[in-house]
């Protein structure tokens, strides 16, 4: 059974950058707080210098504290340098460089524990607001998503704060009938911010659990919209994967695509060679429908359909399947002046409703288009060739297209097979 909390080897990579870059923004607001907090500090002790110098003999000492807030915010400046380097590399630190830091920072409110030693009674500073620093450094190491480091870092907290209670026994000891005067109430105090430990290593369990299920599910279906848009489109496999309604009824545009003389072509040729060409001619006009906001729905041997306006609703669907038609005229001009077999083209563009989505049933099932607006653009694409074009369109699509676009002639109503008489217009491939 996969463990939760260890994600795949091909999702490793950009938990470590998450993690990395959670640090590097976490080293950057500890440095920033500590900065601001060591002025709101020094404030504060010039304000109440009086009532320090009434306490202490030794009030001065207090400003220490200031220059220990301001070397833990250098510290977190310069770790966060640090992490910069591992996040352009691609890289965490070892588990060991982690465990060091979370020390360093624990010792942080040790360290200005100490300085308040100097100018007031051990259980006083031991009691003071430095010994809070304990709880924010533990805390943040949530951040990291590693348990372990949390529970290393509430442990000593909890082992730092306990000897320097055990350090100043004889002070503690001189205030008796006085709860600073209890031994117990410091170890019980550092109890508590293992305990923190315990927790901050829980959550940081449970949101390494989700980070990990989140980078999985983004990744794995990336990885699944990667291979399902080998079969079909991009815009399909996304609308597939979020839930398209299985069908609906909308205004699209369809263009077939036909090879003409490939009968013949293919029969002279052996089939490696006929794929060969196909690939060749077929692949960089269907990236040209793409690249119009086109799908191709299918592929028809020697051609394709393809459709403008669905999955994604497009307002210049027309206008778009006629520009992605013209650059397909002009790109195989351009395959076969490169070395390509010569050869002709029909295509034939309709604009109406259809319904779109799944169709099909059980197991197989497809999204296409279907309706009349399909069969009608099929029967123009055939009537490409009795009428000598290479790009026909329907009267639909020659009123949706802009003026300046409109570059072409207007033919005789002609018969279509199943429809009557029909007006179209073939248009001029470089219009």
């Amino acid at each position: 059974m996969p463990d939760p909390e260890r994600p795949p080897d091909r999702f490793d990579a950009a938990l470590r950058l998450a993690v990395v870059r959670s640090e590097r923004v976490r080293a950057a607001v500890l440095s920033s707080l500590l900065g601001g907090m060591s002025l709101i500090v020094g404030g504060i002790w010039l304000a109440t210098a009086d009532d320090f110098a009434a306490l202490s003999a030794h009030a001065g000492r207090r400003y220490l504290s200031m220059v220990v807030i301001l070397g833990g915010a250098l510290y977190e400046l310069i770790w966060c340098r640090i992490l910069a380097r591992f996040e352009a590399a691609g890289r965490r630190p070892s588990a060991w460089l982690m465990g060091a830091n979370a020390a360093v920072e624990v010792s942080i409110p040790t360290l200005a524990i100490g300085v308040f030693t100097t100018f007031v009674p051990p259980p006083e500073a031991l009691i003071a607001p430095p010994s809070y620093g304990y709880l924010i450094f533990v805390a943040l190491t949530i951040l990291q998503l590693d348990p372990r480091i949390s529970l290393w870092a509430g442990a000593l907290a909890a082992a730092q704060y306990s000897g320097l209670a055990l350090y100043h026994a004889d002070a503690i000891a001189a205030h008796p009938g006085s709860l600073l005067g209890v031994m117990p109430a410091y170890h019980i105090r550092s109890l508590f911010f293992a305990l923190g430990g315990v927790c901050a290593a829980l959550v940081a369990r449970e949101l390494r659990r989700r980070v990990v299920a989140s980078i999985t599910s983004v990744q794995e279906r990336e990885r699944v919209l990667d291979l399902f848009g080998q079969h079909v489109s991009p815009q399909v496999a996304r609308a597939l994967l979020a839930g398209e309604p299985a069908q609906a009824s909308r205004e699209v545009v369809v263009l077939f695509l036909d090879v003409r003389g490939f009968t013949a072509f293919s029969a002279a040729r052996r089939p490696d060679a006929v794929v060969a060409y196909l690939d060749a001619l077929l692949g960089p006009l269907m990236n040209t429908i793409r690249a119009h906001r086109g799908v191709v729905d299918k592929l028809l041997g020697d051609g394709f359909m393809a459709v403008f306006g669905a999955p994604e609703p497009d307002p210049d669907a027309a206008p778009n399947a006629v520009r992605a038609a013209r650059a397909m005229l002009a790109q195989v001009d351009a395959l076969v002046a490169g070395g390509l077999p010569p050869t002709r083209v029909g295509i034939g563009i309709h604009k109406g409703p259809a319904v779109a989505g799944l169709i099909g049933s059980g197991r197989r099932r497809e999204y296409t288009v279907i309706g009349d607006t399909v069969n009608l653009a099929a029967r123009v694409e055939g009537a490409c060739k009795a009428l000598d074009a290479a790009l026909l369109v329907t009267e639909a699509v020659w009123r949706a297209l802009p003026p300046a676009e409109r570059v072409g002639e207007r033919l005789p109503q002609t018969p279509i097979r199943g429809r009557g008489p029909v007006t179209l217009y073939r248009l001029t491939p470089g219009g």
